[in-house]
């Protein structure tokens, strides 16, 4: 059980340090509630030295859990988890009770151990596709005894010389055991089924922290009255933890989609792009001087010679400056093309251009003739797969396009890309028609 938390603590790591170059520029919100269920090696772990020996039995677990990814890769969560510890231990031992002594041959004591448990941890995913997510999680976990009982199903035992046999389910009671810390860990493979739900599969273990027994003072066995006072509760087991490997199924649902986006001052905006000056006031814009025509000069002796008279400039500001000057006062311009390319599911290659749009040749030469001009390429997904996987499949989109554009001459000044992943659909995502309408790219041109 240590080996295998040490090989997840190491595999977190290794994932956690190649994250880093993703997270650093990012803002993440993301959070999910988790349904499983499973079943496996789980059982109390005592041990029996020379009196007998323990094995393990096969257990059952349900839980939900609440998951916050505060970054794509990295999250915190807790929950609350039911187990179902099974344990058989068959003692073949004698012990002496005073002048009496007594023989314990094959005598199979079954435990059952009810525990409630709240998990915290720390949790790492990373998507291995567009449709599996591999998730791995690690913390510590404080368990409540619910229940505590057990039986003894078989074997004999001699007092006195007197020899009982089948003895059944004739010893029964209670264990005494208390609450108790524990450390777990889980790996997890996730398919996602829909833009919400995801198909959890995964093993998980535990391993107790804390010894779980309460008192071990009393012998097994109380010759006069012949009560059986359980393995659990006698001086026979010592350090009894829980131990729990084993298999699980269950839901993983997103409660809100992860808002990934660039920090503010490394988002390239419209007006950066271009090279506008945002702030921009009256002083920048020269002042034309013209002569105050309206004063009377009396005495034309006293005009200046033509040659000391400072010339007029009147037309300062010529054609072209006052485009610019216009263009600054006015705000951008967004245009949407009617050319749409579409590509196929998880695809950023071999698109298809809608009819009766203008080709990337068209484009081009467009942008070509109109160098102030800018064209904004927006990718889009259908709604299949995670968000996370969408926007990356929208980017390649895009950059696929851009590609295509600067091998036709355009300069990459005048290119814009981004990603809208599955938000904006201009159909519901209702067919597989609708979706490949939805798995695009738009052309926006920007003057």
């Amino acid at each position: 059980m240590k080996k295998i938390l040490t090989f997840l603590v190491f595999v977190m790591f290794f994932y956690g340090v190649r994250a880093q170059d993703t997270i650093k520029n990012t803002c993440y919100n993301a959070h999910y509630l988790t349904f499983d269920i499973g079943t496996g090696y789980q059982s109390l772990f005592y041990d029996l030295d020379k009196f007998g020996h323990r094995t393990s039995g096969i257990g059952f677990m349900s839980r939900v859990g609440y998951r916050w990814f505060f970054v794509p890769h990295w999250g915190v969560g807790v929950g609350l988890t039911y187990n179902n510890l099974r344990t058989f231990s068959k003692l073949n031992f004698t012990q002496q009770e005073g002048s009496d002594t007594v023989i314990f041959n094959n005598f199979k004591e079954r435990q059952r151990t009810q525990v409630w448990k709240i998990p915290i941890g720390f949790y790492f995913q990373h998507e291995l596709g567009r449709h599996w997510t591999f998730g791995a999680g690690l913390g510590v976990e404080y368990g409540l005894l619910a229940d505590q009982s057990y039986v003894v199903k078989s074997g004999t035992f001699d007092i006195r010389s007197e020899k009982y046999n089948d003895v059944g389910e004739y010893f029964a009671g209670k264990t005494h055991l208390k609450n108790f810390l524990s450390t777990f860990g889980e790996i997890n493979f996730m398919y996602a089924l829909s833009h919400k739900v995801d198909l959890d599969l995964g093993i998980y273990g535990s391993y107790g922290l804390t010894d779980m027994e309460k008192n071990n003072d009393c012998n097994v066995f109380e010759v006069a009255d012949k009560q059986y006072s359980g393995i659990l509760n006698s001086k026979l087991a010592d350090d009894v933890n829980n131990v729990s490997l084993g298999i699980m199924v269950g839901l993983r649902v997103r409660l809100s989609n992860g808002k990934q986006r660039q920090k503010q001052e490394d988002m390239p905006t419209a007006v950066e792009q271009n090279n506008v000056v945002e702030n921009n006031n009256v002083d920048s814009i020269p002042e034309v001087i013209k002569p105050d025509n309206t004063e009377i000069v009396e005495n034309s002796d006293t005009l200046p010679q033509n040659n000391d008279v400072p010339e007029v400039i009147e037309n300062v500001v010529d054609n072209n400056d006052a485009d610019t000057i216009k263009k600054i006062i006015e705000p951008l311009k967004e245009e949407k093309l009617p050319t749409q390319i579409t590509f196929g599911l998880n695809s950023a290659d071999n698109p298809g251009i809608v009819e009766n749009g203008k080709s990337l040749d068209d484009i081009a030469k467009i942008l070509k003739d109109n160098p102030n001009s800018k064209l904004k390429i927006v990718g889009h997904t259908c709604n299949l797969g995670t968000h996370e996987v969408n926007l990356r499949v929208g980017q390649r989109r895009a950059d696929y396009v851009k590609k295509e554009l600067l091998k036709r001459g355009v300069n990459s000044n005048q290119l814009i890309t981004q990603t809208a992943a599955e938000t904006s659909p201009i159909v519901p995502n209702t067919s597989e028609a609708n979706r490949r309408k939805n798995r695009r790219v738009e052309l926006w041109l920007i003057h």
